[in-house]
């Protein structure tokens, strides 16, 4: 997951920033394919002899580090380079779990190899899934599910009418407050568990599923047009499917005389 999360966004953050393309493609896809390997090795070796499917294991966690050492490189360079000068939602939004990676990543492995207790392992775990993997996607959702839904529904009607702004499918302020809810709740439950305190992380997770839903209902809304002014709506128009996306091709959505 890790590995394709790395490889969507080498391609979207340069476009969303106005940037130039990353440039160290080779060497993060050699280094994580070499990891990724190892940790297959070491998952099949785990069965026959634990001792030395770890050992692979810890080879191909630290492998692993210049992949995402490389990426974290080239994120910073993005960043610092791009055209486009204020950060939208979803790159501002990514930027936690960027960072949470870069302390996820090697905390985990180093929690391994030091042979920390187990509540040091499942935090850094937590964090890693929660708040890179999880982080990252839902910060990357709050831009591709409105984009899809302005293509599918206004652009076919582009330079017949005037239509509204992708950012107007989605209140960006409001869903701000959500994912930063979201990533205080993962750290929050991160630390809870490292501290062993059960009602601490009880606590964080009912936050953080909160969030969640609430991110989910801001989708929602923006696939529904909810938040767009009816007059931008009038016919010719075709209110998009809720949960499938279609591609309207010629003029499928009417004559616009």
């Amino acid at each position: 997951m890790t590995f394709a999360a790395i490889g969507v966004s080498y391609k979207l953050l340069p476009m969303f920033l106005l940037s130039d393309d990353m440039k160290r493609s080779p060497f993060i896809r050699l280094t994580g394919s070499a990891g990724m390997s190892m940790l297959a090795i070491a998952t099949f070796c785990a069965m026959f002899d634990p001792a030395l499917g770890r050992t692979i294991f810890l080879m191909g966690g630290l492998v692993f580090q210049f992949t995402i050492a490389a990426y974290l490189v080239e994120l910073f360079r993005t960043y610092r380079s791009r055209r486009r000068k204020t950060l939208e939602l979803n790159t501002s939004g990514s930027l936690p779990a960027f960072a949470l990676l870069a302390v996820s990543g090697p905390m985990l492995v180093l929690a391994l190899v030091f042979h920390a207790g187990s509540e040091i392992v499942t935090a850094a775990a937590y964090l890693f899934v929660f708040g890179w993997l999880s982080g990252l996607g839902l910060a990357q959702l709050l831009k591709i599910v409105p984009f899809l839904t302005w293509i599918e529904a206004f652009g076919p009607l582009l330079g017949r009418r005037p239509t509204p702004r992708l950012g107007d499918l989605i209140v960006g302020s409001r869903a701000a407050v959500w994912l930063g809810m979201f990533y205080f709740a993962v750290v929050t439950a991160a630390a809870a568990i490292a501290g062993g305190s059960d009602w601490g992380f009880h606590v964080a997770v009912i936050l953080q599923t909160l969030a969640t839903a609430a991110l989910a209902v801001e989708l929602l809304l923006a696939r529904a047009l909810a938040n767009v002014e009816a007059a931008t709506k009038r016919a010719p128009f075709q209110q998009p499917a809720l949960f499938f996306a279609a591609n309207h091709r010629g003029n499928a959505n009417g004559s616009a005389s």
